[in-house]
């Protein structure tokens, strides 16, 4: 199996230089356990690079638990699910109470399918949302924020080894 940092390791990536003027000067967040930190890299059609500082969800108990009761984001972007292999897992918004938006993209970098997510904090029957086919990574921002890290149709996506700085 090939972890998600063995696969960041294969990305030669200058996260940080490449960002849109406007973004600022972005700042490195403060670590949040259990979650790692990394960034992530959207490549739009015309070569424009956005890069963006995340939590990272790279195993199985990381992944259950996810954004559940998270309620501020502490200045990273969002969270991204990494998996060793192609998934069609299912997401649900069961005791997340911010409104999100998913991103999921295949091994290659490509983007399978979008959706946005509306919280569902009663435990009960908690809608479930799927991807459109078989998918690598779930990029989850706050509901309206994929066009804002460049997920985007036909941009390209990749793990980096860090927070852009």
């Amino acid at each position: 199996m090939i972890r998600w940092w063995a696969a960041m390791a294969l990305v030669i990536a200058a996260c940080g230089s490449d960002a849109p003027a406007d973004q600022g000067t972005p700042t490195t967040p403060a670590e949040i356990a259990p979650f790692g930190r990394g960034g992530v890299e959207f490549t739009a059609v015309d070569g424009t690079v956005t890069c963006s500082c995340v939590l990272v969800a790279d195993t199985a108990e990381v992944r259950a638990q996810g954004l559940m009761n998270v309620t501020d984001l502490q200045g990273y972007a969002g969270m991204v699910f990494v998996f060793d292999e192609d998934v069609t897992s299912r997401f649900t918004m069961r005791s997340t109470p911010l409104p999100l938006s998913i991103a999921w993209v295949a091994g290659d970098g490509s983007l399978v399918s979008t959706a946005d997510m509306e919280p569902c904090l009663d435990g009960g029957d908690c809608e479930a949302y799927s991807a459109d086919g078989p998918y690598r990574f779930a990029l989850e921002v706050p509901q309206g924020d994929l066009a804002a890290v460049g997920a985007v149709e036909g941009a390209t996506f990749s793990l980096v080894e860090d927070c852009p700085t």
